[in-house]
């Protein structure tokens, strides 16, 4: 007997709008429009007999017929990824798909690819960017996830543990120089990340200074952003000190605290289902990750 599936686009439409949370992100990734998503979802609640989510002006919320459909689907639609994602790299240049958080990339991971491409000249490499961070991207080798290394069935290997530290320009530093720690952090301006609202607060329970009396400056989406606006001289920026340490080297930025604050989480390299022989593409990159991540805690 013949399978009796629903068509491939109806599950498609709304795997994606019950995994992303609605009609317009589910468009935006599937680069169709909001409507088209909708009339594929109401085919395949017909085709099923159920009704799948419910729609309340803007809001989205999903049945609980819904709910229990949704695992299955994205873990089949992510199977048939892998596969066809296989097959593609089976027949094409040998090729690495590395999935990585934006400011890890950004800060981190791309100045340190002239040397991967030195000794590797010939590995086709993919970074995709996505702040994902437990569940692999379709197509994607390995990822670099920031957390504590706890993800279920997920070979980690941590590369550094977090390390906050306050960093300025140097005209911002001499400020520090002159008045103390305490009194100028307590006047210049304290750049802000707006998905990580708490950090200076932390911060500043850590080095026991009043953030009552602290200057806020800028508020930024991604921490790349303060740290750019650090080396401008617009404030001070809270980073993870690995991914300021070339701009230290460089004397763009001065850290001004003597002691980061350090936590149980980290970077981890993640790598999907069991190990990779020796030999293959993804542990190579394993290795020369991990080496690298060496030499930057060494300097």
């Amino acid at each position: 007997m013949g399978r009796s599936l629903p068509p491939l686009n109806a599950i498609r439409s709304f795997e994606a709008a019950a995994r992303t949370g609605g009609i317009t992100t589910a468009a935006d990734e599937l680069s169709v429009t909001p409507g088209a998503v909708s009339h594929q979802i109401r085919l395949l609640e017909d085709r099923l007999g159920s009704r799948l989510v419910e729609r309340r002006g803007n809001r989205f919320r999903l049945t609980p017929a819904g709910e229990r459909l949704l695992p299955d689907l994205t873990a089949a639609l992510d199977r048939i990824s892998r596969s066809t994602e296989r097959l593609r790299h089976d027949h094409s240049p040998e090729g690495l798909t590395v999935q990585v958080m934006p400011t890890f990339g950004e800060r981190w991971l791309v100045p340190r690819l002239p040397d991967w491409r030195l000794t590797n000249p010939d590995t086709e490499l993919t970074v995709k960017s996505t702040w994902v961070a437990d569940r692999f991207l379709p197509g994607a080798d390995a990822a670099i996830w920031y957390g504590e290394g706890n993800w279920p069935g997920i070979a980690a290997r941590r590369l550094f543990t977090e390390a906050l530290v306050p960093v300025a320009a140097p005209a911002l530093a001499a400020v520090v120089r002159e008045r103390g720690y305490a009194r100028a952090l307590h006047h210049l301006p304290l750049l802000r990340v707006s998905s990580w609202p708490d950090s200076w607060n932390a911060w500043m329970r850590h080095a026991r200074i009043d953030a009552a009396a602290c200057t806020w400056g800028p508020v930024f989406d991604t921490c790349g952003l303060a740290i750019e606006a650090a080396v401008e001289g617009i404030g001070v920026a809270l980073a993870n000190r690995p991914f300021v340490e070339r701009q230290i080297g460089r004397g763009e930025l001065v850290e001004l605290w003597p002691a980061p604050m350090t936590s149980e989480a980290g970077w981890y390299l993640c790598l999907p289902g069991g190990s990779p022989s020796p030999s293959s593409t993804r542990d190579i990159f394993a290795r020369w990750l991990e080496d690298a991540a060496r030499r930057s805690a060494a300097a």
